[in-house]
């Protein structure tokens, strides 16, 4: 008698890898949110972390929005004149 495991990725965490969400998912997180649903419930059928989720209720409660903050990441090293001396 042999015992066979099923070993297999969840859809959440093949869902990590670098998918961010889109405006439109965004969007319908903040329409079920307000709509009476649960962060949990929202995280389940948007096949995605429970935490992304509250982030995204969080800020916009803050009255952040879902857009991306205007001057977030790293600044750029090179200039345009220097680019135009790379080409």
């Amino acid at each position: 008698m042999s015992l066979r495991l099923k070993i297999s990725c969840s859809p959440v965490r093949s869902w990590l890898s670098n998918k961010r969400l889109t405006v439109d998912e965004r969007a319908r997180i903040w329409g079920m949110f307000n709509g009476g649903a649960k962060e949990r419930e929202i995280a389940r059928s948007m096949n995605c972390l429970m935490t992304a989720i509250h982030r995204l209720v969080k800020s916009f409660d803050q009255g952040k929005g879902s857009e991306k903050a205007v001057g977030s990441g790293r600044p750029r090293k090179t200039s345009a004149r220097d680019v135009k001396m790379m080409i």
